[in-house]
């Protein structure tokens, strides 16, 4: 009888230092866990502060959000086209983007503008990408071929354009309906004006939103700081100009 006292008093010793020891652990993650929070945070705080002193002022304001579907049934509808409609010239660059590109061909057919000069520049994809543009018989234009890359591409294509507005739209990139009918009707309206830029709503593989940039309104100032449109802040997706205005 003793000798099980003893034993299962070593026993409850044994359970009461084990339950010690994962209290110490469980204490120690905690710690853990709140300084890869305090770390987290201090990093954001840092990138943000490091972005203001790069752009300053800065040149759009980001959210991301998790992903969720992107309801376009809840823009409004396009505006009426200017009675004097431009030509807007649009390429777009390609390689083995087959996965995309279908949805980027759709968002610009699908805006059914009457002076629209249209073409796919392919690298000479060996995806599915031929077959994709094939599809689309004598709705849009396109070459396949070895380029010298994206600005090749471009150049390439807008050298058959006659266009009053040109912009080129990368093969992950979409329009939202009616954007080519405010682009006519701004332009129209404003013959001032050489460059459009826009807010922009980034979309993940599968087509849902992910996040929005909004743009301030034009200052010169953020122009003349950063000398050109900064690729990451305006890209082909968001930017429509004239012929006659510089392009770098």
């Amino acid at each position: 009888m003793q000798s099980y006292l003893y034993s299962s008093r070593m026993d409850d010793k044994f359970e009461h230092e084990v339950l010690q020891r994962l209290k110490a652990i469980e204490q120690r993650l905690d710690a853990l866990e709140t300084s890869q929070d305090r770390l987290q945070e201090a990093y954001a705080r840092s990138r943000a502060h490091l972005r203001r002193l790069w752009l300053r002022p800065p040149m759009w304001t980001f959210e991301q959000h998790s992903p969720r579907s992107l309801d376009l049934r809840s823009l409004p509808g396009p505006p009426a086209l200017p009675n004097q409609v431009p030509g807007i010239a649009i390429v777009t660059p390609t390689l083995n983007q087959g996965r995309f590109l279908g949805a980027t061909i759709d968002s610009v057919i699908g805006q059914n503008y009457p002076k629209l000069f249209y073409r796919v520049q392919d690298g000479g994809s060996n995806d599915d990408t031929v077959q994709i543009l094939k599809s689309y018989g004598e709705k849009i234009g396109w070459r396949s071929a070895p380029d010298g890359g994206q600005s090749d591409a471009i150049n390439a294509g807008f050298a058959e354009a006659d266009c009053d507005i040109m912009a080129y739209l990368n093969s992950d990139d979409t329009l939202l309906p009616g954007a080519l009918a405010y682009v006519a009707n701004f332009f129209q309206a404003r013959p001032d004006i050489d460059i459009l830029y826009s807010h922009r709503v980034f979309i993940d593989g599968e087509g849902f939103e992910i996040g929005r940039a909004i743009l301030p309104a034009h200052d010169d100032g953020r122009f003349t700081m950063r000398a050109t449109f900064p690729r990451k802040q305006c890209s082909g997706a968001a930017v429509f100009g004239r012929p006659s205005a510089r392009w770098t």
